[in-house]
């Protein structure tokens, strides 16, 4: 769709006004309140949704340190990067965290023709560890037999906002895939023992390596989370 010179005029003038009627600024428009869509109306709370931040400029540079770091110990023990979509099929995930687990899902409904249905047939990104079972299963043929991963990527739960507690968080997770010894088991607490000797803590480890969807062990998993 083409916009000509005066409409793209217009569209920023109205952001201009929109800006200016949220600040509370004197230079907004004399048209008042009315200068902004409906959906911006002066009541309208600007703080983002329960159980979400926003991340300033200084914020995001300080996360970009912490993750640094933490990349750089992963990889120093050969863990190799992995990224996943931020949503699933809806049966990838539901049945794998438990009956509770299931109702803090993100579910997205159809959309389109089926909207009317109120069924949903994605979700969000529940963890880390389903998404990397899932990565095993389609790509067995493709990766090495010794599949040592890490990610660290957010991810959402549908539970109840509480201090410490977000909606919207990082994980961080490395799993070895493929192995059973004792030197590739002994990584993940290696990562942890450095991550904490570069003071980069709030690593959690598991005392025995859960299992993924599809019965797929992860062999000497540590995850964590780092943005929360």
């Amino acid at each position: 769709m083409r916009i000509s010179g005066s409409q793209d005029l217009r569209i920023c003038c109205r952001i201009s006004e929109c800006r200016a009627s949220l600040s509370g600024s004197p230079e907004r428009s004399s048209a008042g309140p009315q200068a902004c869509p409906d959906t911006m109306a002066d009541k309208q709370s600007t703080k983002p949704p329960a159980g979400t931040r926003d991340f300033l400029p200084d914020d995001i540079r300080r996360r970009e340190h912490v993750m640094g770091v933490v990349v750089g110990v992963y990889e120093r023990y050969g863990f190799e990067p992995l990224e996943t979509p931020a949503f699933e099929n809806i049966e990838t995930l539901v049945g794998k965290y438990g009956d509770e687990g299931n109702k803090l899902i993100f579910k997205i409904l159809k959309r389109g023709e089926h909207e009317s249905s109120g069924e949903a047939d994605l979700a969000l990104r529940y963890d880390l560890t389903v998404p990397l079972a899932r990565v095993v299963a389609q790509y067995r043929n493709e990766l090495p037999r010794l599949f040592k991963r890490y990610q660290i990527q957010p991810v959402w739960r549908a539970d109840r906002p509480a201090r410490g507690r977000f909606r919207e968080f990082y994980q961080c997770d490395i799993d070895a895939m493929g192995s059973t010894s004792p030197v590739v088991e002994a990584h993940p607490q290696r990562c942890g023992r450095d991550s904490d000797d570069a003071r980069v803590r709030r690593f959690h480890c598991p005392a025995e390596p859960p299992r993924g969807a599809g019965g797929v062990a992860r062999d000497g998993g540590r995850s964590g989370d780092t943005a929360r």
